[in-house]
């Protein structure tokens, strides 16, 4: 056998070496044809090209493709509008929506006069006139968006009259003609299938809404109904469980509540953990379902006030069967807190502890809770506790942050306060309790002007608050600018016209400001409200013995007199009107009243003196005159004592500080300065007001009286 290596060539001989082959593909390219010198090939298909060329029509102005170009521009300037709404950019959408109505316009006269049959022209007018209608209704021009909803009725062609209908009824449900509306959404329902489940209950549901405005909830409840029968949704049976809590019984409530509970989920908890970034809307949807679920279950746990625990308990056992488990969590907090409503802070803060424990998920929003309860039991440290934990768990909790700002604010720590209801605001820029409380710890601190813009802006979120009113109108009134204070002032009295703490605060800033007139229209108006109103009676007394008129002034004092009888300065005053209308046996039979109930009053006895040596009663002057050296010589002797009881005092501190003088408290508080104590206006509820909530200003122990003689003759 040979040894010699079998090549390819299969032991032929070699001849040359071996070609090698192009990288690149040989396309072909008559462009690139050239001679040996360069020179550009001529091919014979250019010559055949050129000649056939002038037989080809130019087709680009032809109807079709004018017809084309039409509907382009017409359906992009339809999609611009679209999205324009979508974004919130209305005036612009309506833009759009014109320019598709001026090439619908354009178009319809190019067919015209072509003479041209197209088939997708209605379609392209009923597309153009209902986004032109819904752009109008965007920028609330409602008269404009029933025009062309009623020009599309008003063709026969029209494959869909529901929808016309539908967008009419919301039309007049924004113009608060709840009538039409009905009208036009049964007239809606009359053009739907019957195998459109979805449609009719939309349509239900609209006309339900609509008889609720009427106050036709028998009506409502049958919508709702017929609703619930063709396309069972959470709205649709939280409108159903309302309907059933004005009309029906608490066992038919109930029944209409597990109906809605039984409605099933689009998906599932765990679904919706597992969904990717498409089903973000899923999960808006969802809370938006907990949220129904959770106001049908309170509106459903209170109905029975005498068996409240029964009607809570069957509501949390109804939420742990049903596919919403996580409102049964959120509803053992609010079971919580009716315990605190029926008075009973300790099983409420047992039971809050106890969801803290069971159920990390919950754990700062129990823990919220927890501090706010200890908080209303001034249980200040407790407070602090729960609402450090609560922001451990969640630091974006705003709620827990004004609980915290709250301890703070307690703890005499202002700054850091004020710095947590900023946090607060940050986290949630609309938070009405941490900007309240942030202008309150601001006006404490001194800081008027940043209070009134804090309260200014809290006013723009809720302008109808009786208590922010107050706080602007008394930000102005500490600033010094008093006009501003009395406009604030008449803008919460629009508010709240018949409460009398309102009445007398602004006539306290008219009497400070001494316009008396315009001060005794108020606190005439406040004793109309509040007739046992002792400041009013003492200032509206005072005002009208001011002016002579002392029948008036009497019959005041004698009212004061009356609320507080063991006070002598109002029978003081009462026997001083006697004496101007020169009825001194009655003002004399006064004054032994009061001495009688008053023997130290000095006064009393100055005027009894007085007025006994003018009637000419020598007998009972002396007397009078003798209990006045023993009140003198007891007055001097008490001031004796007090004299030595200081002195002993003095000494007894001087022997307990050390030698180097001035002690701590006493050398980094040289002006021995104390911070006042600023009370935020107390919240009552005025029965004739129809329960609105009024703020009562300030806290009613100031004294106008002090340091004013009574007799003012």
């Amino acid at each position: 056998m040979s040894n010699t290596r079998l090549t390819s060539s299969r032991g032929r001989p070699p001849t040359s070496s071996r070609p090698i082959s192009s990288r690149k593909g040989a396309g072909y390219n008559n462009g690139s044809l050239t001679t040996s010198g360069g020179k550009k090939v001529i091919s014979p298909l250019d010559h055949v090209a050129d000649s056939f060329s002038q037989f080809l029509k130019d087709t680009s102005d032809s109807p079709e493709n004018k017809i084309k170009g039409f509907k382009k521009n017409i359906g992009a300037a339809i999609q611009e509008s679209s999205n324009m709404i979508k974004k919130g950019d209305f005036p612009v959408a309506l833009s759009k929506a014109k320019e598709a109505e001026t090439e619908m316009k354009s178009f319809q006269d190019f067919i015209t006069q072509k003479n041209i049959e197209d088939v997708d022209f209605k379609n392209v007018k009923y597309m153009v006139l209902m986004q032109l209608a819904d752009a109008y209704k965007a920028n609330s021009m409602l008269d404009d968006a029933l025009h062309r909803y009623q020009r599309l009725l008003k063709d026969r062609e029209f494959p869909y009259p529901q929808i016309v209908y539908l967008e009419i009824g919301h039309i007049n449900m924004e113009q608060k003609k709840y009538e039409d509306a009905i009208k036009n959404y049964e007239m809606g329902i009359n053009h739907l299938k019957p195998d459109t489940n979805r449609l009719i209950a939309r349509f239900n549901q609209c006309c339900g809404i609509a008889q609720i405005q009427l106050g036709d909830y028998h009506k409502a409840l049958s919508s709702f109904e017929t609703a619930m029968r063709q396309d069972p949704s959470i709205k649709t049976g939280y409108n159903l469980v309302l309907c059933h809590s004005v009309l029906s019984s608490t066992e038919e409530l109930r029944e209409a509540y597990v109906r809605m509970l039984s409605v099933k989920p689009q998906m599932s908890i765990a679904e919706l953990n597992d969904s990717d970034i498409l089903g973000n809307q899923l999960h808006i949807e969802r809370r938006e379902q907990v949220r129904l679920v959770m106001l049908a279950s309170r509106l459903v746990a209170s109905r029975n006030e005498k068996e409240w625990q029964e009607s809570y308990e069957f509501v949390l056992q109804q939420l742990k069967k049903s596919k919403f488990p996580e409102a049964a969590g959120e509803f053992e907090i609010s079971y919580s807190l009716a315990y605190l409503n029926h008075r009973n802070a300790n099983k409420a803060i047992e039971m809050l502890r106890q969801i803290r424990k069971k159920d990390p998920q919950l754990m700062a929003l129990a823990a919220t809770n927890l501090s706010f309860l200890y908080y209303l039991e001034q249980d200040y440290d407790n407070a602090d506790k729960y609402a450090t934990i609560a922001l451990e768990h969640d630091k974006y909790n705003a709620q827990a942050l004004v609980n915290k700002g709250n301890c703070l604010m307690q703890a005499g720590r202002e700054e850091e306060a004020r710095d947590s209801y900023l946090e607060a605001i940050g986290v949630e820029a609309d938070c009405v309790e941490a900007l309240f409380n942030l202008g309150l710890v601001s006006k404490f601190m001194g800081a008027y002007d940043e209070a009134l813009q804090v309260f200014e802006k809290l006013n723009r979120i809720v302008p109808k608050s009786p208590e922010v009113l107050f706080e602007i109108s008394d930000c102005y009134d500490k600033i010094g600018i008093i006009p501003n204070a009395i406009d604030w002032m008449h803008r919460l009295i629009n508010l709240v016209p018949t409460d009398p703490a309102v009445w007398r605060r602004l006539g306290t800033i008219w009497d400070r400001d001494n316009n008396s007139t315009q001060a005794f229209q108020c606190f005439s108006e406040s004793i109309k409200y509040d007739p046992s109103d002792i400041e009013v009676i003492s200032w509206l007394g005072s005002y009208f013995r001011h002016n002579q008129m002392y029948d008036n002034a009497l019959k005041f004092f004698q009212r004061a007199a009356a609320i507080a009888p063991k006070e002598p300065r109002y029978p003081l005053m009462v026997a001083s009107c006697y004496r101007s209308m020169d009825c001194k046996q009655e003002a004399l039979d006064v004054y032994e009243r009061v001495i009688q109930m008053d023997p130290m009053n000095k006064q009393c006895l100055e005027h009894l003196i007085k007025l006994t040596t003018e009637m000419g009663l020598n007998a009972k002057a002396d007397y009078y005159q003798r209990l006045m050296v023993d009140l003198n010589d007891r007055i001097q002797e008490l001031q004796q004592e007090e004299m030595l009881r200081k002195q002993e005092q003095q000494e007894v501190d001087l022997a307990s500080k050390p030698i180097g003088g001035l002690t701590a408290t006493l050398a980094n508080n040289t002006m021995q300065y104390t911070k006042e104590k600023v009370e935020a206006p107390s919240l009552k509820v005025d029965p004739s007001a129809q329960n609105v909530q009024t703020g009562v200003a300030g806290n009613g122990n100031d004294d106008i009286w002090d340091g004013v003689d009574i007799d003012l003759d």
